[in-house]
């Protein structure tokens, strides 16, 4: 019987791997095949130009303009979201009661499972210059109508306060879990020392939330730089490409411009600085990671 063990679970395996080999290792690898090549939608022919994609994209104005807004949108989204998901986990396991613990968990989350599409469009109607809700509120503070959206030095932080409150709860869940199994013995430990509860937080809650704190910045850095849903349909880039995300500009060069060696080649770069800036971050934190 356990001779035949293996051959089952290989029989078991099968179907995921040939699923992975279709569907994810085969389009990566084809996908490296064009960005070797000069591969355009309005060209017969192919031709072989091996690094030239990846010499001319970095040699690129508007290529090097996208990556600095998406390190922009990353770096600023990240800390913001992880920020204020770690501030609501502290409040709900110290403030609130169990039973309201779950409430406000519930509605802390409720933005993460909802459409990006549709928390886009009714964000894109909430910043509306025009008629959108913000500047009448800023209105009944005697304040001036800002631009928001349409506005080339608001565009982004308007687009990352966005995706902040959408994605924070997500976060505030990761680390209301992580709080929830630290052992009450060094919570009671610390109190018979004289611990307060700053110090509690200080000297035991935040050290030993380090590993759902590399988790969290793993997690949305990867996603932050791989941004497309809400410049595309809040801003499409604009105004001015003040909102021109690497991905974006993957679509338009692929897709519109119907370039796809050059958009493969910009897809791999960015690959690259993703794996580059995840291999870093993983160091960092796991050197400060304790255990108890």
């Amino acid at each position: 019987m356990k001779q035949h063990v293996p051959r089952f679970v290989l029989c078991i395996l099968i179907p995921t791997f040939v699923w992975f080999a279709i569907f994810r290792f085969g389009p990566l690898l084809y996908a490296l095949f064009l960005s070797l090549h000069k591969w355009s939608y309005w060209d017969n022919v192919h031709p072989f130009v091996g690094f030239r994609n990846y010499i001319s994209i970095l040699h690129d104005n508007l290529f090097l303009h996208s990556l600095l807004n998406t390190f922009y949108f990353a770096f600023t989204v990240t800390p913001l979201q992880i920020f204020i998901g770690l501030l609501s986990a502290l409040l709900l396991d110290e403030l609130i009661g169990k039973i309201r613990k779950g409430f406000f968990r519930s509605v802390f989350f409720l933005p993460v499972v909802v459409s990006g599409v549709g928390v886009s469009l009714i964000w894109r109607w909430l910043y509306d210059p025009t008629f959108g809700y913000l500047n009448e509120i800023l209105s009944f503070f005697s304040l001036p109508p800002q631009g928001w959206l349409r506005s080339y030095s608001q565009a982004m932080p308007s687009i990352i306060i966005m995706s902040a409150w959408k994605n924070f709860g997500f976060y505030m869940v990761i680390f209301l879990t992580a709080l929830q199994g630290i052992p009450e013995s060094l919570y009671g430990a610390a109190k018979i020392d004289g611990a307060n509860r700053i110090q509690l937080i200080k000297y035991i809650k935040l050290p030993l939330l380090i590993p759902a704190f590399t988790v969290s910045v793993v997690i949305s850095l990867i996603g932050a730089l791989q941004v497309f849903a809400e410049p595309y349909l809040m801003t499409n880039g604009g105004p001015g490409y003040a909102t021109t995300v690497t991905v974006l500009l993957i679509q338009n060069t692929a897709f519109t411009e119907g370039n796809m060696g050059r958009a493969s080649a910009m897809s791999f770069v960015l690959f690259l600085i993703i794996f580059i800036i995840t291999l870093i971050e993983i160091k960092l934190f796991r050197k400060r990671e304790v255990s108890y």
